[in-house]
């Protein structure tokens, strides 16, 4: 892997983590009946999107936030 690329992997991968990690600070002040709501929302978008596409194809680093989770 070349320099540039490698270098953007990992900006890929650092902006994610932030992303995420911004997004948990954001989620926490949220009260129990917002979450509960998203949560549902959320849900069943993930249904939906299953019944429209075959298999998901993650990177690495989705693999690695997942795994975070």
């Amino acid at each position: 892997m070349n320099s540039a690329r490698l270098l953007a992997v990992v900006l890929s991968f650092l902006y994610r983590l932030v992303h995420r990690a911004f997004g948990a600070l954001k989620l926490a002040r949220r009260d129990a009946f917002a979450k509960d709501a998203e949560i549902l929302v959320l849900r069943h978008q993930v249904a939906v999107l299953r019944r429209q596409v075959g298999r998901a194809r993650f990177t690495w680093s989705d693999r690695a936030l997942i795994a975070l989770s």
